[in-house]
């Protein structure tokens, strides 16, 4: 599923001209596993990035764990300020005589055929509701395998990202009619863009005479506070965003 998905965005990529990593990730502790997070194409990373940006207060963070032992399976542990979600799909892959391959999923400890090639996808969907510096610690038999440190912070500013150009702005300028899917993008306060896979928020508008908004926008690119942000007469308002606990951030919008 992920690779099929950095597929995709590599292909759009390579349409928009942008420039991104490629398969990054971060060395555990004890250098037994690999972590990255999940990435997507507005953070400038496919098939993952390393490990090693902040995390958004609030919001939710993918870590992707990468090892060599498939016939395993981890258990997860953080601390209690922190929820987490640990998801292991294991699959069985066969390489076709035209050089592809097919795969399908599996229970674990379910073998694979003699000419199948046995493969493990983990996932550690992370929310921190404090700021701070936490362990994710991975464990094989109840003992820890390996673990990394990751840090949660607060937003101090936002910008909007467009969805389809990627540039970055902390305000939106429309044509008369025009329309833009937007993201919202959180730095702390040093500048430092936090990450975050998803997020649960809603736009809304000043002045919807002027703009209107769709919050199920999806450009497929972005993450899931994506606003579609339509242009209906010449003016200026503010665009909202709301997250769980109330508004985090606002941004003019000018329609000329």
């Amino acid at each position: 599923m992920i690779r099929q998905l950095g597929i995709l965005l590599m292909s759009a990529c390579c349409v928009a001209g942008c420039d991104f990593t490629f398969g990054s990730s971060t060395e555990g502790d004890r250098g037994e596993l690999e972590f990255g997070y999940a990435g997507d194409a507005l953070f400038e990373c496919l098939f993952g990035c390393e490990a090693d940006a902040p995390i958004l207060v609030g919001a939710t963070a993918t870590v992707v764990v990468d090892d060599d032992l498939p016939d395993e399976s981890f258990t997860v542990h953080v601390p209690s300020w922190v929820s987490h979600d640990y998801e292991e799909i294991f699959e069985c892959e066969l390489t076709l005589a035209d050089g592809s391959t097919t795969s399908r999923t599996v229970e674990h400890g379910e073998p694979c055929r003699p000419e199948e090639h046995r493969s493990a996808v983990r996932l550690i969907s992370l929310r921190a509701t404090e700021e701070g510096i936490f362990p994710v610690e991975v464990l094989l038999d109840g003992e820890i395998l390996d673990s990394i440190d990751i840090e949660a912070r607060e937003h101090d500013s936002f910008a909007v990202r467009d969805a389809e150009t990627g540039l970055v702005a902390d305000r939106v300028a429309l044509s008369l009619g025009g329309r833009e899917t937007l993201d919202p993008v959180f730095y702390d306060a040093e500048g430092r863009e936090l990450y975050y896979d998803d997020i649960d928020g809603y736009w809304s508008a000043d002045d919807e005479e002027l703009v209107t908004v769709d919050n199920d926008a999806d450009w497929g690119l972005g993450g899931s506070a994506e606003v579609e942000v339509i242009a209906r007469a010449a003016g200026s308002t503010v665009l909202r965003f709301a997250g769980p606990d109330g508004e985090w951030a606002a941004v003019p919008v000018v329609v000329h």
